[in-house]
């Protein structure tokens, strides 16, 4: 096995950074064994052609940058984690022209000047992702979280790789799930038939979670398996082809967060608020959220 080469790497990103927001939001959803998540730190198991290994990222703000170590046996895939790393972290938002859009809005201008250069969270695995928001669908993230650590130590690969974040597994393949039987996994069979389909969808190119996907086409390709709805949609192009007007307006934080006691509004109350918000409504939605 090829001893893995640690690189470092710093990318820049432009201020206002938020960074403990993102990896706050990271946390909570961090897959167990695959990802770890800290107030200041975030590290993940990596595939790339047929290789494993690990990158981390923390903040380096006094240089307005991010530090990247990547472990990995092949030094030459570290344009491949630069550009993973960039779309995690959202490193090129125009966070200045997003704030100050967003700051128009009577309701969403106080969030934004409490909170500002929130970005919205990016994939490095979209199957992945996608995978976590159909098991994440009306339960709790935590409940979600436990699942998806189970599909993960069940189904993935052995990483093998020393890290100091107990990384053990990379995350399925679309051909391993497509095949599984999820016995013991704490999913019910509409879920299962779900990811199947969605496994044998990506297997047979009819679904690509490629960054440069036109996101109209992604939507509409998701929505076409059975037990992909609206919802889980809009939540996959924020954060796969980070489709920055996506907004899953059903989504009950969000609905909560709009209230002004926490009682959910009305879905179609918060379309109707969110037209001034067009087109970065992502980035309203991690404000909403971050205000919970």
């Amino acid at each position: 096995m090829p001893k893995p080469h640690s690189q470092m790497l710093s990318l820049s990103f432009k201020p206002p950074f938020n960074f403990r927001q993102l990896t706050g939001f990271l946390k909570f959803r961090a897959i167990p064994g695959v990802e770890f998540a800290g107030d200041d730190i975030y590290s993940r198991s990596i595939e790339i052609d047929g290789k494993a290994g690990v990158f981390t990222v923390t903040c380096n703000r006094a240089r307005s940058a991010v530090t990247v170590e990547a472990r990995f046996p092949d030094p030459n895939t570290l344009p491949v984690i630069a550009e993973a790393v960039k779309n995690i972290f959202d490193l090129d938002a125009p966070v200045k022209t997003i704030d100050g859009h967003l700051k128009k809005d009577r309701f969403m201008g106080s969030m934004v000047s409490q909170n500002p250069g929130i970005r919205v969270p990016g994939s490095f695995n979209g199957f992945e992702l996608c995978i976590r928001a159909i098991i994440g669908q009306q339960i709790s993230v935590k409940g979600a979280t436990t699942i998806i650590g189970r599909i993960a130590a069940n189904y993935g690969k052995k990483l093998n790789r020393p890290n100091d974040f107990s990384l053990k597994y990379l995350f399925p393949t679309p051909e391993k799930l497509a095949a599984a039987d999820f016995e013991s996994i704490g999913l019910t069979r509409v879920r299962i038939a779900t990811i199947q389909l969605l496994s044998t969808a990506v297997l047979e190119n009819r679904i690509n979670f490629n960054p440069s996907s036109d996101p109209a086409v992604l939507k509409d390709a998701l929505v076409r398996i059975k037990g992909i709805g609206e919802w889980t949609a809009q939540y996959v192009l924020m954060r796969t082809v980070k489709y920055p007007d996506a907004f899953p307006c059903s989504d009950l934080g969000l609905l909560k967060a709009a209230s002004p006691d926490e009682t959910p509004i009305a879905e179609k109350r918060l379309k109707e608020m969110s037209i001034p918000w067009k087109p970065w409504r992502a980035y309203a939605a991690m404000h909403l959220w971050s205000s919970l």
